[in-house]
């Protein structure tokens, strides 16, 4: 899919509308390149501070990074580029320079993924030659190319210009605000916001993940957070961020462009502070689903029967962990290495960039709950879990499997569909889902929840949900198996929860 995007931003750079030598250029006064002396936006200085290599001392010191062989799949078109940088990159000679950029790329990504080092200023200047030469570069690639503009503080608006994933570059921007040290400021991002015509795009996830941040976070985190939103609601934008926003090169300001720069700002407002105001009135953070206070029907091992429950009010995950989510929990400290990088297929699963939006395995309880409480959460009880697998508001009953009462196998990747292994988080989204919202809550990894029990002979925690290797029976939001804590497997991930205390009155 990024590189359908790719193609069909190339096909508008050659048919008149490039960037290049017009007034929406952008990389030669972000770059020094032609710019006025005064053309220079408010940008971070330093890099994020070292953060530990992901892959322990214990397992001996860091590969070399393997020569790449040239991108398969991913196209280079020749363009026809009409600035004298990127001459560079066209012809026969530029195909073969900007599959070398490209190589180069691939290895800054590894280091990303075990370092979290980004892309050196050099590499990251070609990069952007490269695309504004009109070649396409992977999502991957351009993601890292703007988590390194940001760290650089220059090529921001370049490298935003390139990317296709909204969601993706809300992440980039949260990371970038919320964990670096020192971090981006929150007047760079405003700023970002009022330069770039696709901002609408960005700033609904990146406002509704900040809440969530506001609301469950505590410290150094909810602080940025809240300073990020009071940023982008608009007030800062008069005055400070509209006056330094430097013209691009070629550019002259007149009237007509600063009452065009004042709209956007006040349409943005509107639409950023509606945001706030919807998220603030619902109480319901991105990526979350909530279940409301009441008494509930849930299933009690020992008696194989039902029992009514009283629970309270809690939110839990939508979606199950993905391996960049614990990735990023780890690489700050808090959470532990898994016991293995390896899935039921895959060697490579936990470190592999491909596998970036798939569940989290390996993890024995004590790193699911630390992941949890690094995310402001905690893990689900027993009961938690199954009436947000099963229970329908509508009818008020609560269902054997999450999409009704029959055993739908299209509907969970389970052992029926025959893959032997985990599929992408969301890959069963919507038609898997339970009534009130969670996704693949039957199915793909089973989960940990905080519920200790005695099964037999074995002592542990309650695991709900049911696997990939899994029939029927374990899919049903009533099945559930114990398992020792230390217990790790490529079968058993998590989701997390939260109780909800806000006040709707």
């Amino acid at each position: 899919m990024a590189t359908q995007a790719g193609r069909k931003q190339g096909k508008r750079r050659s048919d008149g509308n490039s960037t290049w030598g017009d007034e929406n250029s952008t990389f030669e006064w972000e770059f020094d390149t032609g710019a006025p002396a005064d053309a220079a936006q408010p940008r971070p200085e330093r890099r994020p501070a070292a953060l530990p290599p992901l892959r322990p001392s214990s397992q001996g010191p860091e590969p070399e990074p393997k020569q790449q062989e040239p991108v398969a799949g991913v196209a280079f078109e020749t363009p026809h580029p009409v600035s004298p940088l990127a001459a560079k990159y066209s012809g026969s000679d530029g195909l073969r320079r900007a599959r070398s950029v490209a190589q180069l790329l691939d290895a800054a990504l590894e280091r990303w993924w075990r370092l979290e080092e980004v892309a050196g200023r050099g590499l990251l200047r070609e990069g952007l030659l490269v695309l504004e030469a009109g070649h396409d570069l992977d999502g991957a690639q351009r993601t890292l190319l703007l988590r390194s503009a940001l760290a650089h503080g220059t090529g921001q608006l370049t490298a935003l210009h390139y990317q296709t994933d909204p969601e993706r570059v809300a992440l980039v921007i949260q990371e970038a605000a919320l964990i670096w040290d020192p971090p981006l400021p929150a007047a760079t991002v405003a700023w970002l916001a009022v330069q770039d015509p696709r901002r609408v795009e960005w700033c609904a996830p990146l406002i509704h993940d900040l809440q969530t941040v506001a609301a469950a976070a505590a410290g150094v985190q909810r602080e940025r957070a809240e300073a990020l939103l009071a940023a982008l609601d608009g007030r800062s934008w008069e005055g400070e961020i509209l006056g330094r926003a430097p013209e691009p090169a070629g550019q002259p300001g007149t009237a007509g462009a600063v009452r065009s720069r004042w709209g956007v700002a006040a349409a943005l407002a509107l639409v950023v502070g509606g945001l706030i105001w919807w998220q603030m009135v619902i109480h319901r953070p991105l990526g979350m689903v909530e279940v409301p206070p009441g008494s509930y029907l849930a299933r009690d091992p020992a008696l194989d029967a039902d029992r009514r429950v009283a629970l309270d009010g809690f939110l839990i995950d939508r979606f199950e962990v993905a391996n960049r989510e614990y990735r990023r929990c780890y690489a700050r400290g808090d959470c532990p290495w898994p016991s293995s990088i390896q899935s039921a297929t895959r060697p490579n699963y936990f470190l592999e960039r491909a596998f970036a939006g798939y569940p989290v395995v390996n993890l024995d309880h004590a790193a699911a709950a630390a992941y949890c409480r690094w995310a402001g959460k905690r893990l689900p009880t027993a009961e938690e879990w199954e009436v947000a697998a099963g229970y329908a508001p509508a009818t008020n009953r609560q269902y054997r499997y999450p999409w009704g009462e029959l055993f739908e196998p299209q509907r969970a990747n389970s052992a029926a569909a025959g893959l032997g292994d985990t599929v992408a988080v969301g890959s069963y989204h919507p038609a898997g889902d339970s009534p009130l919202g969670a996704s693949e809550m039957a199915g793909n990894v089973a989960e940990w929840t905080s519920t200790q029990a005695q099964q037999g002979e074995q002592a542990g925690y309650v695991v709900k949900g049911g696997s990939f290797l899994d029939g029927p029976d374990r899919m049903r939001a009533s099945a559930q198996m114990v398992l020792a804590g230390e217990q790790a497997s490529a079968w058993v991930g998590l989701r997390c929860a939260r109780t909800l205390l806000l006040d709707r009155q």
